[in-house]
């Protein structure tokens, strides 16, 4: 991609000034430019306005999953036009072009203007060089969240970034996306490059195809997640603590590992085989395997099962090329093909492989399919983690190449994984779909886990992983894990940097351990081991919780990690505070970062917050320091929410998925209906009491001066005289 370094360099792209009008339908809006060049403006989902300039046959319509827009009116007006759909608006001026968008009777995002300092930049300009668009927009002292996987701060302000999924939106309620293919886009917010009160697109595609969003940041994720997908909803199981295995350990080294942690008391669910040695994944999916393979992992997986193991296996989507499956494959037309129509070979790990062309309809349900014995023998999910090599001219079934393929290629590859495991699996809160990837590709957030493949080892790391988690959650990412311990699986010797690690892990959708035996906790003295083991224990109660707000999630595309900014859009000084974030609707969570156990902490205001360790009352708006001990940590309930808590739990197989909360939490009089998977609990409040329907037979506590008492099913919550 061509890089403009600076304003002037924008100079030579030919800025749109003028608009005509060509048609209006009750659905869109056609108009042609100045410089001949077609422009469709739709809304295809409350509070977005979509853009085509130039449409092409390149276009990546197929990524868009609502495909209805909203109906869409226009009028026409002294030097433009103003395009309405229910509380949006876009102004569209003319000599030069301009754009203002409205929402709700307010400016929310508006054209750069004609200051002498903009002068070069144009509203939205082509450069046919190099088939290049610019989009710029005035800034004011907003931040600007999104565009992808951070791990140092969260707000885009004062930097260029690359996105291969390029949605940001501020708190002032807009929001900017470009559907592109992966690394087509920059976007500057760098104040040596153009000044600091400006934002500027730049796409190199042949047609540009902008969407611009309104409303609040929830809001905007919603939309995102209509014209993206909906994310589903993983299993119970997949909640549970994860184990990862070294890459060179074998069925036999996996079994004493499991054996080991389930004689010790540990909180865990899932081995998780980074290799695909385990179950000689590249020779079998390739048909190379002998009778012994099967019989190996086989014997592993069910002994596994009878531990109360989940397994998840290493996904290897190559071909070898010499074996038969290459060349029946090859023969269908099943495999990515070079420019002379041949199938691509591929060098990995010191041999050539083809690659399956997931566009095929014939190779993707083949390839689906392929996983059946794999499930019958045991496995309960994949990694997927593999992507298509870099610097390859390939060409596709569908006519897909380069960076359109780049796109369709890792999608459809999540998608065939997934279904194989819904097909086999099923429904239900523990049977439910799940694929391991790593990635940030559109359609990405409907098949977690999309982990960030980080290994938390050091204090850095872990506040690397806390700002990950919250960048992740501003491109609707629902799901965030990162493995504490040593990718080398050596002895972490900084034991309070270890359970803080695994303190602030607790607090994420998923976590795991990158090692655990003779390198990991279980090597620490009992003491350490202890807390570590009562954290686990407490993950575990979280469940409920965590699933039910992942179950909102495939609702209302919101993540489980939510920065200060996503949950608190008009506190502008909470959005400063970005090493700590919601977790799901009723936990503030602050990791603790540094040695020592201190930590400052602002409560959002507004709200009132009750610590979970004291019960002790804070006000929002204000900014506090706590010293927690070790087997402590900053976490505060939400006054008016309640926190429903499942029992301890060694594995996910000893809770009741039918009833799986014992304990509620009440912060405050409840006013909110909890967060929780499948009870269904009710909250009213009448004449400044709460009722609660739903909690018959679950432990009530209840804190801020209220008590609690049951009539029947119903429980009324009151003030303490």
């Amino acid at each position: 991609m061509k890089r403009f370094n600076c304003a002037a360099d924008f100079a030579c792209f030919a800025s749109l000034k003028k608009l005509s009008l060509k048609r209006a339908l009750a659905e869109s809006v056609h108009f042609e430019t100045d410089s001949g060049l077609p422009l469709v403006i739709t809304s295809p989902t409350p509070g977005v306005f979509r853009l085509q300039f130039a449409h092409t046959e390149e276009s990546l319509d197929d990524l868009i999953v609502q495909q209805e827009a909203e109906p869409i009116t226009v009028e026409s007006f002294s030097g433009g036009f103003l395009l309405k759909t229910f509380f949006t608006e876009l102004r569209l001026s003319t000599k030069p072009l301009q754009m203002a968008l409205t929402h709700r009777m307010r400016l929310r995002l508006s054209s750069v203007g004609g200051t002498a300092a903009s002068c070069s930049l144009p509203t939205v300009g082509f450069h046919p060089p190099t088939k290049s668009w610019a989009v710029s927009f005035a800034l004011g002292d907003e931040p600007v969240y999104g565009l992808g996987q951070a791990g140092k701060g969260l707000n885009r302000k004062g930097q260029q970034v690359d996105s291969d999924l390029p949605f940001c939106w501020s708190p002032q309620g807009w929001g900017v996306m470009i559907l592109s293919a992966p690394g087509n886009v920059r976007h500057h917010v760098m104040r040596d490059i153009i000044s600091s009160d400006h934002y500027l697109l730049h796409a190199q595609t042949k047609g540009l195809d902008l969407f611009l969003f309104a409303g609040t940041p929830a809001e905007m994720i919603n939309a995102f997640t209509n014209l993206t997908g909906k994310p589903n909803v993983p299993p119970m199981w997949s909640l549970g603590t994860w184990i990862g295995q070294a890459p060179e350990a074998d069925s036999h080294q996996i079994l004493i590992s499991a054996h080991n942690l389930r004689a010790q008391g540990i909180s865990a669910d899932v081995i998780a085989a980074y290799s695909s040695r385990p179950l000689s994944m590249k020779s079998r999916m390739s048909f190379e395997s002998q009778a012994d393979d099967f019989a190996e992992s086989k014997k592993m997986l069910t002994k596994l099962q009878e531990m109360h193991w989940h397994f998840s296996a290493t996904e290897h989507v190559f071909i070898r090329e010499n074996s038969p499956a290459f060349e029946e494959m090859a023969a269908k037309g099943w495999l990515l093909k070079n420019a002379q129509g041949k199938a691509a070979s591929v060098a990995c790990e010191g041999d050539l492989f083809g690659v399956v062309d997931f566009t095929h309809p014939e190779a993707f349900n083949f390839w689906r399919d392929r996983h059946e014995p794999f499930f019958k023998e045991g496995v309960d999910a994949f990694n997927t983690a593999m992507t298509l090599p870099e610097a390859l001219d390939l060409y596709a079934y569908d006519g897909s190449r380069g960076a359109r393929l780049d796109c369709l290629w890792s999608l459809l590859f999540n998608r065939a994984v997934f279904e194989a495991t819904q097909k086999f699996h099923g429904e239900g809160i523990d049977k439910r779909a799940l694929v391991v990837g790593k990635g940030q590709f559109w359609g990405s957030q409907c098949y977690p886990l999309q982990y960030s493949g980080q290994t938390v080892s050091k204090w850095e790391q872990l506040t690397s992983a806390v700002y990950t988690a919250q960048s992740l959650g501003a491109i609707a990412q629902p799901c965030y894990s990162a493995f504490v311990g040593d990718n080398a699986h050596q002895q972490i010797e900084d034991t309070e940097f270890y359970v803080r690690a695994v303190a602030a892990s607790v607090f994420f959708s998923h976590l795991g351990f990158a090692n655990v035996g003779e390198h990991g906790f279980l090597a620490y003295e009992p003491e350490i081991q202890t807390t570590i083991k009562k954290w686990l224990k407490f993950r575990y109660r979280l469940i409920p919780y965590i699933l039910g707000a992942l179950e909102e999630s495939s609702r209302n595309g919101l993540p489980v990690v939510r920065s200060m900014a996503l949950a608190f859009p008009e506190d502008k000084f909470a959005h400063t505070q970005e090493l700590q974030y919601l977790f799901g609707p009723a936990l503030l969570v602050a990791p603790i970062v540094e040695p020592g156990g201190k930590r400052q902490v602002y409560f959002p205001k507004g709200e009132r917050w009750y610590d979970l360790a004291t019960g002790v009352k804070y006000e929002g708006g204000t900014l506090y320091e706590f010293e927690k001990p070790l087997d402590g940590a900053p976490v505060f309930g939400r006054e008016g929410y309640i926190l429903c808590l499942g029992p301890e739990a060694q594995s996910t197989f000893e809770i009741n998925t039918i009833r799986p909360i014992t304990e509620a939490w009440l912060f405050g009089l409840p006013a909110v209906d909890p967060c929780v998977t499948a009870v269904k609990v009710k909250v009213m409040q009448m004449q400044g009491n709460a009722y609660i329907k739903g909690l018959e037979g679950t432990k009530i506590l209840a804190a801020g001066g209220y008590e609690v008492s049951r009539r029947g099913a119903e429980v009324k919550i009151v003030k303490k005289r």
